[in-house]
């Protein structure tokens, strides 16, 4: 979806001293308390504005479209990794939240002990710096694309060895992200492979009015929350005194191109935020609805596995492995909406499934 005014063609090269002055990818490295010496990018595609932390994950933190911000903060904020606190719900004193935190690569949901191995609350993947980061701005052919990538390793002695590649890329003028993930078992024994993408969206969008849009052919709730309000799993409430968090488990079925669709829409303020996933990549996608005051977040999570961690997933629907160097792609986008044009656009795709 784009609008004209954001079209940048190359005949309008001449008129301008830097493509830069219209959008460019600057290293970054923050400065002040727990976020000291974390190294990000930001990134600027003359409608979106967001920052990619390479010294966490490669997730992305804050974005903005059109000057509206998108994702929600925790009141943590952005922290270095350093500050990792990795048993039982540890994660969540170094949980940033940004538009995108990772959750894995052996470990995902609850914390819980497999054998002699503690497993904290989503797993390390988060909280470990990139290598061979990069990042490039490019004409191909008319579109002026712009991408940052990095690998990122788990890995212990005598233990897992697994790598997440990922690449971030955007067009000037475009209000979707693409993030491209591939994930490989470079060691020599099969691997337990659990993956989510904990995406966080925050106020304005995320306020009472606001609904999810999905085309569900099934909605239950997490164990852990047991009394969420199924019948009214598409809508946003007010801030809870009582409530902390509500997660249901969504069966999204796949459009005609094979992937799913999720959209949170605000109309009276005429924003939304949309999810394209791979449904096979995902079979599994939870929605977060933290309603707490002074948290108040929707998320949504892709997944390929369940919340409840490794030993009991195992024990349930199972989980998936790794053979030595087997890699699985991932391939999502991440669409921000501006318009009421533009949310109507997205809900009659996602009623018809095509």
């Amino acid at each position: 979806m784009k609008d004209n005014r954001y079209l940048l063609e190359r005949s309008n090269l001449s008129r301008i001293g830097s493509i830069r002055q219209l959008a460019g990818i600057e290293p970054i490295v923050l400065q002040e308390g727990k976020a000291a010496g974390v190294k990000a990018f930001d990134v600027r595609n003359g409608r979106l504005r967001f920052h990619v932390l390479a010294d966490r994950g490669m997730d992305i933190g804050q974005v903005e479209c059109e000057g509206v911000p998108f994702a929600w903060i925790s009141p943590v904020g952005y922290a270095a990794s350093a500050y990792y606190e990795p048993d039982g719900n540890g994660w969540l004193r170094n949980f940033a939240g940004g538009l995108l935190t990772t959750c894995g690569l052996t470990q995902t949901g609850e914390a819980c002990q497999d054998g002699d191995e503690k497993l904290g609350l989503h797993g390390r993947i988060s909280n470990l710096p990139a290598t061979q980061v990069s990042h490039r701005e490019r004409w191909d052919g008319d579109v002026y694309r712009l991408s940052v990538s990095g690998v990122v390793t788990q890995s212990s002695l005598y233990g897992e060895y697994v790598e997440l590649q990922r690449a971030i890329t955007t067009e000037y003028g475009s209000n979707e992200i693409l993030v491209e993930d591939t994930v490989t078992n470079c060691g020599h024994s099969a691997s337990p492979f659990m993956f989510m993408y904990h995406i966080n969206l925050g106020f304005p969008l995320v306020d009472e009015g606001a609904v999810i849009v999905a085309n569900c052919a099934s909605i239950r709730a997490w164990e852990g929350t047991p009394t969420a309000d199924l019948p009214a799993y598409n809508e946003v409430p007010p801030p809870s005194d009582t409530v902390d968090e509500e997660v249901l488990h969504l069966d999204i079925n796949p459009s005609a191109d094979g992937n799913g669709y999720v959209m949170l829409a605000n109309r009276e303020r005429g924003i939304g935020f949309y999810l394209k996933y791979d449904t096979v990549q995902f079979p599994a996608f939870s929605l977060w609805k933290g309603i707490r005051k002074g948290v108040y977040c929707i998320g949504f999570e892709p997944a390929n596995c369940g919340l409840n961690g490794r030993v009991r997933e195992r024990a349930g629907r199972g989980v998936a492995s790794l053979q030595p160097q087997e890699s699985s792609l991932f391939s999502t986008r991440f669409g921000f909406l501006t318009t009421a044009k533009e949310i109507d656009s997205m809900a009659d795709r996602i009623a018809a499934n095509r």
